[in-house]
């Protein structure tokens, strides 16, 4: 394979990375939004199935800002490598 090749085949990872990102973004915000709904109309509640759901949406949330984190720390290593193989980033060359 040559390193055209290699450097075309980073280049998808790199997108569906980037469409993962664009994903976590989306799910971090939704549960953020729907833990505040669920809070408002939950507050004052004793029942302990409340107390567990809001402490499952904390950490849905955490896990969300993990998983973008990590696909942020995989395209730093995509881009890393294309720049040993090919001299340049990703992004060079002006496509994305």
């Amino acid at each position: 394979m040559s390193v055209t090749e290699v450097v075309e085949q980073l280049r998808r990872a790199h997108a569906l990375l980037s469409e993962a990102r664009n994903a976590a973004v989306v799910a971090e915000t939704a549960i953020s939004e729907g833990r505040e709904i669920f809070d408002q109309g939950t507050a004052g509640s004793v029942w302990p199935q409340v107390h567990e759901m809001r402490r499952l949406g904390a950490e849905a949330g955490d896990d969300v800002r993990l998983a973008h984190t990590a696909i942020v720390q995989a395209q730093d290593i995509i881009d890393g490598y294309c720049i040993s193989i090919a001299g340049h980033g990703i992004g060079a060359g002006g496509r994305p």
